[in-house]
């Protein structure tokens, strides 16, 4: 089987990828109904097989309702750490005590659902 220069760029990316201790994934080019699987233990002389790092999920910051967990509080380190109870959320941004927030002026606050440990006001898209 010859590969294309797309798969060779792959599987170079998935050596360097392993040597770094990320994660990879394997391609069986005879067998494309089991799609990619991960693998920790690859043979990159094993021909009929290509190889990637594994796809990373991609943050991004909240831009919609459905992003913003159940039941958190948000914090904003500029105002003492402050925080303050999610009553509500829109299309155009959120409210709480704290105010109204738009989506873009909660790249600087934090979320917690515990009020111990805090995140950025991101999520996770697959990739």
């Amino acid at each position: 089987m010859k590969l294309t220069s797309e798969q060779i760029k792959q599987n170079g990316l998935a050596m360097i990828a392993f040597i770094g201790g990320e994660p990879i994934q394997e391609y069986n080019t005879f067998n494309h109904d089991n799609g990619w699987y991960d693998i920790s233990s690859p043979d990159f002389s094993e021909p009929g097989y290509v190889w990637r790092p594994k796809p990373q999920p991609v943050s991004r910051p909240w831009s919609k309702p459905q992003d913003v967990p159940l039941n958190c509080w948000l914090n904003a380190p500029s105002f003492n750490n402050q925080a303050w109870f999610v009553n509500g959320v829109m299309e155009s941004g959120l409210y709480s005590a704290g105010g109204l927030k738009t989506w873009s002026e909660l790249r600087e606050y934090r979320y917690s659902t515990d009020r111990v440990t805090w995140k950025p006001c991101t999520v996770e898209d697959a990739p």
